[in-house]
């Protein structure tokens, strides 16, 4: 048995990435960090996006919000220093207008093949540092051979019924455990943390759900004797 961390994320959330490092470095301090799965949950922030491949996703939100696109660098600006601080070069004025369905697709395969952590770090590096379009068969196929998932394996699953089912089951979990927002960390479905907070925050987290899960399993551990008749038909023992 390990505690469990879920994270609800979009793979063009800036600060899921962020998140993503602040937890690792958290983890990398946590003594007891060998008995922890992290799990990744799929969260679409804009389901009903149209990929264009020809759009940065600062052009989306000036469009969306009605203002200017510099309007929208200047208000973004921060999360490049933000990026910066953990070791991520972002390139957000690059990064392009896509529909992240079927990079979820991909999460979900990765997965089934304990390569979640994994593919996330691909997914998210593939779109902010290096500006590709994840939404595109041919880049999810890429980043799949660099996981060791070779082409035909992954076309085989991509369309799969189970695949989008897994999808939608995380995305009606998230309103279940009150997802608002991404990145969003549930441990042992007992404490959770909304944002990329400071690695200290999630540290404390860890620390504090350890204590609680540890006392709980050992109470599930511990058995108590009584008399009673054994397999070999003795009585009494």
């Amino acid at each position: 048995m390990k505690m469990v961390i879920e994270i609800w994320s979009d793979v063009v959330c800036p600060f899921c990435y962020i998140g993503k490092r602040k937890l690792e470095k958290a983890l990398s301090l946590f003594e007891h960090k060998d008995d922890v799965e992290v799990v990744w949950r799929s969260y679409q922030l804009y389901p009903d996006i149209i990929t264009q491949a020809d759009k940065t996703i600062y052009e989306f939100m000036s469009e969306r919000k009605g203002i200017s696109v510099e309007q929208i660098k200047e208000q973004f600006g921060f999360i490049n220093d933000m990026a910066k601080e953990v070791g991520l070069e972002y390139q957000l004025d690059k990064a392009l207008q896509v529909n992240t369905r079927n990079a979820h697709r991909f999460l979900q395969i990765a997965k089934n093949e304990g390569k979640g952590s994994m593919a996330e770090e691909l997914l998210f590096k593939a779109y902010f540092t290096d500006n590709r379009n994840i939404d595109d068969i041919s880049v999810l196929e890429d980043i799949a051979h660099n996981l060791g998932i070779d082409k035909e394996r992954f076309n085989a699953q991509l369309l799969l019924k189970e695949i989008d089912e897994a999808i939608g089951n995380d995305i009606y979990n998230s309103k279940q455990v009150g997802v608002r927002g991404v990145p969003y960390f549930l441990i042992n479905n007992e404490i959770s943390i909304s944002g990329a907070q400071d690695d200290s925050v999630f540290l404390g987290s860890l620390e504090k759900a350890w204590k609680n899960w540890h006392v709980k399993s050992q109470e599930k551990a511990s058995s108590i004797e009584g008399k009673t008749c054994s397999t070999e038909g003795i009585c009494g023992i």
